[in-house]
């Protein structure tokens, strides 16, 4: 589906969470990533790239991208 439409970011957040379940945490920061390229105001997609910074123990960075989803989802 992704290839199919890279610009649907539906598609990047599931990826993203599935990469996350796996614990292939990179692949899930990439797909939150372009994510947030595509949709800025996106705050699942920065949900997901402060768990995957929360699982690297980056425990400022998590805060960062919470308190960011937090903003533009209260």
């Amino acid at each position: 589906l992704w290839r199919q439409d890279p610009s649907n970011t539906g598609v990047l957040l599931l990826l993203s969470s599935i990469h996350f379940q796996c614990r292939r945490l990179d692949k899930s920061a990439h797909f939150s990533t372009l994510a947030i390229k595509q949709n800025p105001l996106l705050a699942e997609a920065y949900s997901n790239l402060g768990n995957v910074f929360r699982e690297r123990g980056q425990l400022q960075e998590a805060l960062e991208n919470y308190r960011h989803a937090v903003r533009l989802k209260p």
